[in-house]
């Protein structure tokens, strides 16, 4: 039963990483053993392979519900939370995919956290985003002062507005 549940596990895997079944050996690699020539085989195999991009990461970013600089999504939250009205803008952005952009005011570990703010007026103001995984070695080489913008997903407002799983857009 163990050996029957590893090899289920190997197959499902070979499957998902080189496109290869009980019936055949990994894409690329040789003839099927079908029978069919190799020359059909192959041909098919190419046409069925996914083309490789050679365009950046960024552009398979799914496009985002909002596009917005930091400075004008803190003015539109900040009345609205000093009022007590802020629901609406809350709902409004909250587990959304925000592209945001401004200046670099800190990047910085917050103990254990990586924080980036982003400068949203010109006083303490700031928009704070947290890198997702792929995207913390390029939102950890951004230096203050420099412009950027990130994509991310908006969890609504602390001292701030508030994203996690950012990336930088090209």
């Amino acid at each position: 039963m163990k050996l029957s549940m590893m090899s289920a596990l190997i197959v499902g895997a070979c499957v998902l990483a080189v496109g290869c079944d009980k019936k055949s050996e990994p894409t690329g690699t040789g003839p099927a053993k079908s029978g069919a020539p190799a020359a059909a085989s192959s041909a098919a195999t190419k046409a069925a392979e996914p083309k490789a991009s050679a365009a950046p990461a960024a552009a398979a970013l799914a496009a985002p519900d909002f596009t917005v600089t930091a400075k004008d999504l803190y003015a539109e939250f900040r009345p609205q939370i000093e009022k007590g009205t802020a629901d609406a803008v809350r709902a409004k952005y909250t587990g959304k995919t925000v592209r945001i952009s401004g200046e670099v005011k800190d990047n910085a570990d917050m103990m254990g956290t990586w924080e980036l703010s982003l400068k949203a007026n010109e006083e303490t103001g700031k928009a704070f985003l947290h890198p997702s995984k792929a995207g913390a070695e390029k939102v950890k080489a951004l230096k203050p002062g420099e412009k950027v913008t990130l994509q991310c997903v908006s969890e609504g407002w602390e001292i701030g507005p508030q994203f996690k799983d950012c990336v930088v857009v090209p």
